[in-house]
């Protein structure tokens, strides 16, 4: 880069290093003159105003003038700072690379949220921070043990166009559990489903009630459903625990 004396005009080329170290005081290279640089400076070379005499080699090139001393601390101090034309683009970048950082680990943590909820210290801390709420324990509830002990669909004796279904059902389970809701589905010939219904406890036990204490091993729990009658075409039924 350039900068032109105020003085005698003439062109001295600067690097930014030597701007730098002297913030942009130099002393002209052909009056001896010293004047702040940063107030003048050019990117390509500028035409002179005032030409110099013949003798004066900054006729032909550019001379680099003299780089002075920055004054005391106690004079830097009172002048402002000279703003880095670089400062506001740095902080830019480093603003966008802390931004790319968090997006990275928060797609991280999403995509492994299930290995880390894993680590007890990890979850505890979640917990701690109030970003998870600790969920209460699921009851114990094992729909495999629960088996059928007789089952039977007929016409409702005294319902005209109505089925009953009465069956027993008894769970194996080691402790307690919930009752089970129940899926009936009604088929045809070809076990092909004509109608489908769930059950709530509420529902088959008798009188709507449903124990608090869940259904206990080894007790028979028998069920009587009533429905409407879809028709010629059922053939079968079956029997779902959920």
């Amino acid at each position: 880069m350039y900068t032109r004396c105020p003085q005698c005009q003439a062109i001295h080329l600067l690097s930014a290093a030597l701007l730098a170290s002297a913030r942009g005081r130099v002393r002209c290279g052909n009056c001896q003159h010293v004047y702040q640089s940063l107030s003048s400076l050019f990117d390509d070379r500028p035409l002179s105003t005032e030409a110099p005499p013949a003798s004066d080699p900054s006729i032909h090139e550019p001379v680099v003038g003299s780089i002075i001393l920055p004054p005391p601390d106690d004079t830097a101090q009172s002048e402002p700072p000279t703003a880095s034309p670089g400062g506001h683009q740095s902080w830019v970048w480093k603003s966008a690379l802390a931004l790319m950082v968090v997006i990275t680990m928060a797609n991280l943590a999403w995509t492994f949220r299930e290995q880390l909820l894993e680590n007890n210290s990890v979850r505890d801390a979640l917990i701690a921070a109030g970003f998870l709420h600790e969920a209460a324990d699921e009851p114990y509830r094992d729909t495999a043990s629960i088996h059928l002990v007789s089952r039977d669909l007929h016409q409702h004796p005294t319902l005209a166009g109505m089925l009953a279904l009465s069956a027993t059902f008894v769970s194996r389970a080691p402790q307690a559990q919930p009752y089970p809701a129940i899926e009936l589905t009604l088929t045809d010939a070809g076990n092909n489903a004509v109608a489908q219904r769930e059950f709530s406890p509420a529902e088959y036990l008798p009188g709507g009630h449903v124990p608090e204490q869940g259904l206990s091993p080894g007790v028979h729990v028998p069920v009587l459903l009533e429905f409407m009658d879809p028709g010629s075409r059922v053939t079968g039924f079956s029997l779902e625990f959920h």
